[in-house]
């Protein structure tokens, strides 16, 4: 019935996050950016207070990559545990906008006080 169902369609984006996730994680790109954001954290970040900072080879768009590996998976995960098919990605395309308008206005009247 419904239910054998449900637990089907919950196993299989259960499957989908693990999959996603396991794709990420044996990718080269995805490898290194784990590897570079861990030593970030666990070198630099973590004792900032003891030794002046060091040039970190971690970069935006490495975090930009875990950030999309969660994404995929958190969104697969949420239909499992929820029972919510949430796509996450009009959630970022509303925060850009929201950055990009807020940066814009800054920039733009930092531009205008150092003209004057």
């Amino acid at each position: 019935g419904s239910q054998e169902k449900n637990a089907r369609d919950c196993g299989m984006v259960l499957d989908a996050a693990i999959d996603s996730y396991d794709a990420f994680r044996k990718s080269t790109s995805g490898r290194a950016a784990i590897l570079r954001v861990r030593f970030l954290r666990n070198r630099l970040l973590a004792h900032l207070l003891i030794e002046p900072p060091r040039r970190s080879k971690a970069t935006y768009g490495e975090l930009f990559k875990l950030m999309d590996a969660a994404r995929d998976v958190v969104a697969s995960a949420m239909v499992a545990v929820e029972g919510r098919n949430v796509d996450i990605s009009t959630y970022e395309c509303e925060h850009q906008r929201v950055a990009d308008v807020f940066w814009r206005r800054v920039l733009d009247a930092a531009m205008s006080k150092k003209s004057q």
